[in-house]
């Protein structure tokens, strides 16, 4: 049996009406593949309620489900921030068989993101070495604008230090390192978040033969998930 971990973007998850995977979801679910969608702490009902590292623990946990209802076969498929932190487990962990990048973003790589979220930095370091952790309005971004969220500073400083673990280039290198793995990135044409996702991330990973980048003409940051439900099943086929 094939399974799907669907792992969603910032502000989204199952419970969001306008999550970009739901399409994806349900068209996966009625042509009888196994499929795994959970809200993640990066959830809209979530958001920041645990650090990343908890986050990837919830990934295994996601792809233990799967394999208890019977996955021989999983695919990892991230839209998103979830393509960054599936990014960050491939760089971990290799049991999945293939790694399907959407528009994977939250670019804390990016020198324009880094200076955003500086001062929110420097504030949450500040407040960890006075022995604080209670939630602080800190800079978030998301579609690359700029936004206020509540978060602990030591949350905070999971997601958005680019000196951490969300650093998308930082984690490909990692992975580069390793045993090759299958990935399939998807990007849109008219979605600026991910400019640089060929040269500064699928490009570092280990790569096989099999695996594909593709940029979709026309296609934003959430209609690239709404269109490429047959090119994933096709290119997962000989997998």
């Amino acid at each position: 049996m094939i399974g799907f971990l669907l792992i969603h973007g910032k502000l989204s998850g199952p419970n969001f009406p306008r999550c970009s995977l739901h399409q994806l979801n349900n068209t996966l679910n009625e042509k009888g593949y196994l499929v795994d969608f959970h809200a993640y702490p990066w959830a809209n009902e979530r958001l920041y309620d645990e650090p990343i590292e908890n986050g990837v623990d919830e990934i295994k946990a996601g792809i233990a489900r799967l394999q208890s209802r019977g996955a021989t076969k999983i695919h990892l498929i991230g839209h998103s921030m979830g393509g960054n932190i599936a990014i960050y487990y491939a760089s971990l962990y290799k049991d999945f068989d293939s790694l399907i990048l959407l528009c994977p973003a939250h670019n804390t790589h990016i020198e324009r993101i880094r200076k955003m979220c500086e001062w929110s930095i420097d504030q949450a370091k500040s407040s960890l070495l006075g022995g604080q952790d209670n939630p602080l309005h800190l800079i978030d971004f998301n579609g690359g604008k700029a936004i206020v969220s509540a978060v602990r500073p030591s949350i905070y400083i999971s997601y958005f230090d680019s000196d951490g673990l969300c650093n998308m280039t930082t984690n490909a290198k990692v992975q580069g390192t390793q045993d090759p793995i299958n990935v399939l990135c998807l990007c849109g044409e008219l979605d600026p978040t991910t400019p640089d996702a060929k040269p500064n991330i699928y490009d570092y990973m280990n790569l096989t033969d099999h695996s594909q980048f593709v940029t979709l003409t026309g296609e934003t940051h959430q209609s690239v998930c709404q269109v490429s439900t047959d090119r994933i099943l096709d290119w997962i086929l000989p997998i």
